[in-house]
């Protein structure tokens, strides 16, 4: 099932006539919502709204992993991703063409930033190399261990190598740890 962060996973946990479902670190809008609903898995748990039948099964709990859930004093308001996002692509557009950039980020979870910021650059973004042998780890094998790892690493059609958003090599945008010997750490940030 889908959710916020490369690999992430829901569990549907189904016995003694009960279902549970745990969602994992989730981002949970409205299209994830809706997304949810189509899941096979989760398909019998829902109702018929065209002919307002109940369910096949019933889900008895949902437990969602939100981490600012419990904070309702300060986060009443989240902006959706897409919005975040593009209020990141507009402040980026305010630079002149060729500023360096970095990003501060965790190991996982900010696929959706990078893709963003690439696409709109036309620039890789640049990883140390640990969590950029990470995301390689997920893309390579016998068995993509992540599927849409591709897209950050990069993957082979045909004979042509389609380059991903992020990158060992030095690039505009850096998203490395510092300590990890990248020149953007020796330029003082």
């Amino acid at each position: 099932m889908l959710q916020h962060c490369i690999g992430a996973v829901s569990f549907l946990i189904e016995g003694n006539g009960k279902a549970i479902l745990y969602t994992g670190d989730v981002r949970s809008e409205d299209w994830w919502v809706r997304s949810l609903c189509r899941h096979p898995s989760i398909i019998p748990y829902v109702p018929s709204t065209g002919t307002m039948r109940a369910p096949v099964k019933l889900l008895h709990c949902i437990y969602l992993d939100t981490t600012f859930a419990v904070k309702d004093d300060m986060y009443k308001y989240f902006p959706t991703k897409a919005e975040g996002l593009s209020e990141m692509l507009h402040a980026v557009a305010r630079y002149p063409k060729g500023t360096l950039f970095y990003f501060d980020s965790w190991t996982f979870g900010y696929e959706d930033v990078w893709l963003a910021l690439s696409a709109r650059l036309g620039n890789s973004i640049h990883l140390d190399d640990y969590r950029y042998k990470l995301y390689l780890a997920l893309a390579q094998g016998p068995e993509p261990r992540a599927p849409e790892a591709a897209r950050m690493i990069g993957y082979h059609c045909g004979n042509h190598f389609m380059p991903g958003s992020l990158t060992p090599h030095q690039s505009q945008v850096h998203s490395c740890e510092q300590g990890t010997g990248c020149e953007i750490w020796q330029q003082g940030l």
